[in-house]
């Protein structure tokens, strides 16, 4: 068994598990973030922003991307003055960001989610 909660305008709904896995995966694109609890656990907004994972730090080729609960997040990758350098598109689980023609440095990363709002931001060193 799952419970199903979904996140949409910054209220966070509890499903429970009336409906099947496949019904709320169909229904994931008019929510801004979803996810799944095994049998009854408690996840909260927070833990699942935790869950998003940016390494290794410093990077030199490439940057990982795990935890992500939902697809068409935004990844932007901003140098020290300010100015947006990368931008690429996520989807759920794990992504790699090439890394190799960025310049060494010190570097804002922001993950957003679908509709603009912020997720995570680190500093990054590249080497």
């Amino acid at each position: 068994l799952y419970d199903f909660v979904a996140y949409s305008n910054g209220v966070a709904m509890n499903y429970g598990n009336q409906k099947r896995k496949e019904e709320w995966l169909q229904l994931s694109g008019d929510l801004d973030l979803f996810f799944v609890c095994d049998g009854g656990g408690k996840t909260t907004l927070a833990e699942t922003i935790k869950a998003i994972k940016l390494y290794p730090n410093p990077a030199k080729e490439e940057l990982n991307v795990e935890g992500l609960s939902m697809s068409n997040c935004q990844l932007d990758i901003y140098d020290i003055q300010g100015y947006l350098t990368k931008s690429e598109l996520l989807q759920t689980g794990q992504q790699k960001i090439n890394l190799a023609n960025m310049s060494k440095g010190l570097y804002l990363v922001k993950v957003k989610d679908p509709k603009g709002n912020n997720l995570k931001t680190i500093k990054l060193i590249v080497e």
